[in-house]
C-alpha cells in the first residue's frame, strides 16, 4: 500500500509501522458510518455560566486505562466527521488510553467554544487562558489532574499553552507531543495567512496518500454539514479565530514551552515537524530545539521528516505514526 511505503521511507520504529499499517488496513475495509458508530456520542459541557457549552468527545476504555490523553484539534475545527476519523485512528492504536477532545471555534452557525468579546480582548493582550479554560474545567469535572497533551498545528500551540498554564490549575502534564507548532517566529499577519494558504494547497495530496474511502466519506460528510474546506475558511474569519491568528503570528511558542518545562519538571516533550513546512520552518525549529536542549537536556526530543510540509497531518495515518513514534521516543 502506498501509505505504508511512505512510512517506510522514514526512520519509524518497526512496531509503529506495524500498528499504523494494521489500523490503516482495518479502516480501509470499513465505511465511515461504522467507524463513527464505534465512538461514543459527542456531548456538550457547560464550563461557565456566561459562556456557550463546548463539544466534548471523551473515549473511556471498557477496561482500566493507563493514561488520559488530551488531543487538541487544529484551528477552526469543532468535533466534525473529519476530526472523528482522526480520533478513531488514535483510539484504535492506543486502546488503553482515555482520549479527551474538545471543539474549537469553527464555521459560522457552530457556537461551541465561541469566544466572548472579553475573551477576544484578553487574547489580544496576550492572555490565552480563555483558550484552555474549557479543557481545564472539563478535566476538573472528571476529577482528572494528570494528562498527556498532544496537538498538531494550532493544536500544538494549545498543547504548549495548556502545559505552560497547567500549574495554575493543579494540572500535571507527564508528556507533550507537539507537531508542527506555528508561533515559532514573529511574522506579519498577512504572511501567516499566506503560509496557511500555501499549506492548504497540498492538503488533498496528503488526503489521497491515505488511500482510504472511509476518510474521504468523512471529509465529504463534513462538507455537506458545512464543515468542509469552505466552511473552514469562512470560520477562520470569525473574530475569535482572527484574534487567535494574530496571537499565532507572534513568537510566543519558545517562552510557553520553556515555562511549561520549568513548572512541569516531570514533563518530557517531542517536537515534530516537516523539513519543508511552510509554518514550522526547519531553520527556526532547529534553532529552537537547540536552545531548549541546552536548557532542558534530554527532556526535549525532536522528530523531523524530510520533504514533508505542514499539511502532512492531513495524511491521517502519517500523523498517527508521528504520535506513536513520539511515544516510543518518550518511553526510551
Amino acid at each position: 500500500m502506498k501509505n505504508e511505503k511512505l512510512l517506510n521511507n522514514f526512520n519509524f520504529h518497526g512496531e509503529v509501522i506495524d500498528v499504523v499499517s494494521d489500523v490503516a488496513d482495518r479502516f480501509r475495509k470499513l465505511s465511515y458510518s461504522k467507524i463513527e458508530a464505534s465512538l461514543p456520542a459527542t456531548t456538550k459541557f457547560s464550563y461557565q455560566d456566561d459562556r456557550l457549552p463546548i463539544s466534548v468527545l471523551d473515549i473511556i476504555p471498557k477496561n482500566d486505562f493507563e493514561d488520559v490523553l488530551v488531543y487538541h484539534l487544529p484551528m477552526g475545527n469543532d468535533i466534525n466527521s473529519n476530526m472523528k476519523f482522526l480520533i478513531a485512528t488514535i483510539r484504535e492504536a492506543l486502546p488503553n488510553k482515555r482520549i479527551i477532545v474538545t471543539g474549537n471555534t469553527a464555521e459560522p452557525g457552530q457556537n461551541s467554544a465561541k469566544l466572548a468579546y472579553s475573551d477576544i480582548w484578553e487574547i489580544h493582550l496576550g492572555n490565552v487562558k480563555s483558550l484552555i479554560k474549557p479543557v481545564v474545567r472539563y478535566l476538573a469535572n472528571q476529577a482528572i489532574n494528570e494528562t498527556i497533551q498532544v496537538g498538531y498545528s494550532y493544536g500544538a500551540e494549545k498543547t504548549a499553552m495548556f502545559s505552560s498554564l497547567g500549574h495554575f490549575y493543579n494540572q500535571k502534564i507527564t508528556k507533550s507531543i507537539i507537531l508542527e507548532p506555528v508561533a515559532i517566529k514573529k511574522r506579519k499577519f498577512i504572511d501567516l495567512a499566506y503560509n496557511f494558504l500555501r499549506s492548504g494547497l497540498l492538503m488533498e495530496d496528503y488526503v489521497k496518500e491515505t488511500n482510504c474511502l472511509a476518510y474521504e466519506e468523512a471529509r465529504n460528510l463534513a462538507t455537506i454539514e458545512g464543515r468542509g474546506t469552505l466552511g473552514y475558511l469562512v470560520g477562520l474569519g470569525r473574530l475569535g479565530n482572527l484574534a487567535i491568528s494574530a496571537e499565532l503570528a507572534k513568537n510566543n511558542f519558545f517562552n510557553r514551552i520553556s515555562t511549561a518545562l520549568i513548572h512541569q519538571p516531570q514533563m518530557k516533550s517531542v517536537l515534530g515537524w516537516g523539513k519543508n513546512s511552510e509554518l514550522a520552518s526547519n531553520h527556526n525549529m532547529l534553532e529552537l530545539v537547540t536552545l531548549l536542549k541546552d536548557s532542558f537536556g534530554p527532556r526535549i526530543n525532536d522528530l523531523s521528516l524530510d520533504d514533508q510540509t505542514h499539511a502532512m497531518g492531513d495524511n491521517i495515518f502519517l500523523q498517527l505514526a508521528l504520535i506513536l513514534q513520539s511515544f516510543k521516543i518518550l518511553e526510551d
